[in-house]
């Protein structure tokens, strides 16, 4: 089976180097990534458990410290509880206690200026006892208001608090506070035991007036009166407290247990506690990401050369598929895809490495592109399953001899039956490599023959089905064509070649002759055959829409249509079969390879009839008659067939002109043919060399001694 590429169908995509780089890149990071991938088997956790004694002793494999979690938490706990509580003296408590004092003397003050015979008449303000008020009112009332704030503001200054508060204070164990005074950065830590209460303050108050106030009734009202006016102004400042908390814990460091190298962790036959198991998971965590470290580097490393050997290989020897985004894209998807399943296929626990689709990637390869391209998937697809497998010997070896054996099996692969043949020969390709080696390594036949029937198994049933399965998906995706696709299309029962034989019949026969010649041809210079075969069934379909305009389809007693015509409609009439054609096509979802022959088989070539009769008709007056515009719109043939195919149908035409058949009449028709469209260029495009149309010419002329042959004459039937 080969593959068909479709110049035409990259065209338009953008392509360049950073999409081109970018296609490469994304396949090389998906593989890698596929084949690191690995949840890991928990050693601890499948050999150990909590509450249970451990199978075996348990040595440190390397230095390490681990986190001590209960350490750390008890570290910040002490660190948050070192942190005072964080108080504030409240002002407007200040001001309100002055302010009742100010209120006290104020009254007194007026009362003074009383007749002492009324100046009780008003009562006594209900902070102060009557004796006490009478007291005031025989004294010097500015004097003892200032007396009282000196000794009153000190106090409030220290700070008072709720006696409910320091008793809280005390039960919790909590000997100081911090105080932080409005408008002064200074913090000030306060003992507990020391805090003044509102309840308390007489004393604080009374110890202050002392000194100044000698005369012991008026010290005693001044208390009286501090006592009740006063309040506590130290307030708890809880956010600030406990932000301060947050920020001490956060300034502990974790604190971790250093582990010795070849440490004691765990005694054979002790009972597994949670820390000890733990601690074993610790390790294993450690082993893992040590290990997942160093395969992701070692994958990538072997990846990356491969990478770097498909894109040279592609970029010296394969220039045309390099040039090609949606070749690069299928390569790089193939490969990306097979690594997947053969991950699938080593992953799950009811498979094992023997069922990795692992030809598929060479197959497709093979069969959609070319089988050096498969053959070059088979070494890749080999490197990477190998590094899921820890390049086992025997799987190595099956899946690059099998793989290369399907690339091969795969040359002139056309029917659908034929997949089995292909599958049967890489099992037993499978087979021999799985008995042979395990009968080196040492293993009896009995147990080799039993392994080796699993490779026999990967062929038939398993990367043939997939490959039976997928290529179809691949095809349709990226546009290719292979030959199972065109042998399906060369069924002369299509829709388009039955309205061809009804509607055009005369077109129908024409395009026989010509699949004919071309498939000869393609043969003889190495070229896609069965493509130019199944391109020429269909390269004139566009004429079913006005068959009765060409020559093959019209009843010479009706004469031609174009009698009645100016050259340039019968010329456009005629070089519009082609945009009719591709139209069909796409109708009818033909392939974009076959597409190419509608639209190429005439390349640019000029409607010579009708050119040279518009000359014939030409008056002086008229405009200059252009060959340009009695030209097909093209392109040019661009690949071997459609130039074939160009060629096949410009012979056969020609060919009908013959009056005398005979060999060398054929062959200089041919030539002249072949040299026409040489020299006007329409073979410019495409690659044939002068050997390959020296070849074309030798294989049409064949061909049409064989349409012409000469019959010998039969004598009458006298009595008949």
């Amino acid at each position: 089976m080969r593959n068909i590429l479709n110049p035409r169908s990259d065209r338009g995509i953008g392509f360049n180097i950073a999409s081109r780089f970018f296609a490469f890149a994304a396949a090389f990071v998906a593989i890698v990534l596929i084949i690191s991938f690995d949840r890991g088997r928990h050693i601890w956790k499948k050999d150990f458990k909590v509450g249970e004694p451990a199978p075996c002793s348990v040595y440190s494999p390397f230095d390490f410290s681990v986190l001590n979690e209960s350490k750390t938490k008890l570290a910040k706990e002490t660190a948050a509880a070192a942190v005072l509580d964080v108080y504030n003296i409240d002002q407007a408590v200040n001001q309100s206690v002055f302010q009742a004092l100010d209120d006290v003397f104020a009254i007194v003050k007026e009362r003074q200026k009383l007749p002492p015979e009324k100046r009780m008449e008003g009562g006594t303000p209900p902070v102060i006892s009557e004796a006490n008020f009478r007291i005031f009112l025989e004294t010097d009332a500015e004097g003892a208001k200032q007396l009282l704030r000196s000794a009153s503001d000190p106090v409030l200054a220290e700070g008072v608090i709720d006696s409910a508060q320091k008793s809280a204070l005390l039960s919790d164990s909590k000997n100081k506070i911090l105080v932080v005074k409005p408008g002064d950065k200074v913090e000030t830590e306060l003992s507990v035991k020391d805090l003044v209460t509102a309840d308390k303050v007489s004393a604080a108050i009374e110890k202050r007036l002392g000194e100044a106030v000698k005369e012991r009734k008026l010290r005693a009202a001044l208390v009286e009166l501090a006592a009740a006016a006063m309040k506590p102004n130290l307030v708890f400042l809880g956010d600030e407290t406990a932000r301060r908390k947050k920020a001490a814990e956060t300034a502990v460091a974790t604190l971790y247990d250093k582990i010795q190298k070849n440490e004691l962790i765990l005694e054979r036959g002790r009972i597994v506690t949670g820390k000890e198991f733990s601690l074993l998971e610790e390790i294993e965590n450690k082993v893992i990401a040590t290990q997942t470290r160093n395969k992701l580097f070692g994958v990538g490393l072997i990846c990356l050369i491969a990478f770097s050997v498909l894109a040279s290989y592609l970029y010296y020897f394969e220039r045309e598929l390099y040039g090609s985004l949606r070749i690069i894209l299928l390569i790089n998807v193939v490969l990306v895809a097979t690594v997947f399943l053969e991950k699938v296929a080593v992953s799950l626990p009811h498979l094992n490495a023997y069922f990795m689709p692992a030809s598929l990637a060479a197959l497709l390869l093979s069969v959609l592109i070319r089988p050096r391209l498969g053959v070059l998937g088979a070494f890749m697809i080999s490197i990477f399953s190998g590094l899921l497998t820890n390049f086992k010997g025997d799987i190595f070896f099956f899946i690059l001899l099998g793989s290369l054996t399907g690339t091969y099996a795969t040359i002139g692969l056309r029917k659908r039956s034929q997949f089995l043949e292909v599958g049967a020969l890489i099992g037993i390709v499978n087979f021999s490599c799985i008995f042979s080696y395990n009968l080196l390594m040492g293993s009896s036949a009995n147990t080799s023959l039993q392994i080796a029937v699993l490779g026999l198994v990967n062929g038939l049933l398993i990367s043939m089905p997939l490959f039976f399965i997928a290529l179809p998906v691949f095809e349709h995706v990226f546009g290719m064509t292979t030959d199972v696709t065109l042998l399906e299309l060369s069924d002369l029962n299509h829709p388009l070649l039955r309205r061809l034989v009804i509607e055009a019949p005369g077109t129908y026969h024409h395009s026989l002759v010509v699949a004919n010649l071309a498939e000869a041809a393609c043969e003889a210079i190495g070229a896609d055959a069965l493509l130019a075969r199944v391109g020429c069934y269909f390269h004139d379909i566009g004429k079913i829409e006005k068959a009765e305009y060409f020559a093959e389809n019209q009843n010479m007693r009706e004469g031609s249509r174009h009698e009645k015509l100016s050259p340039s409609m019968s010329c456009l009439i005629i070089t519009s079969h082609v945009k009719d054609g591709i139209e069909l096509a796409r109708k009818y979802k033909l392939k974009g390879i076959i597409i190419d022959f509608i639209a190429e088989h005439h390349g640019t070539s000029t409607v010579y009839y009708f050119y040279k009769k518009a000359l014939d008709e030409q008056r002086p007056e008229d405009e200059e008659v252009r060959v340009d515009d009695f030209r097909y719109t093209g392109p040019r043939p661009r690949r071997k067939e459609t130039a074939v195919t160009l060629l096949a149908d410009s012979v056969e035409a020609a060919s009908r002109t013959l009056q005398d058949p005979a060999p060398a009449s054929l062959g200089g028709l041919v030539k002249k043919v072949i040299n026409d469209k040489f020299i006007d260029g329409q073979l410019d495009e495409c690659d044939l060399t002068i050997q390959d149309l020296k070849k074309i010419e030798e294989s049409f002329t064949r061909s049409l001694m064989g349409v012409f042959h000469t019959r010998i004459e039969y004598p009458a039937n006298d009595k008949s």
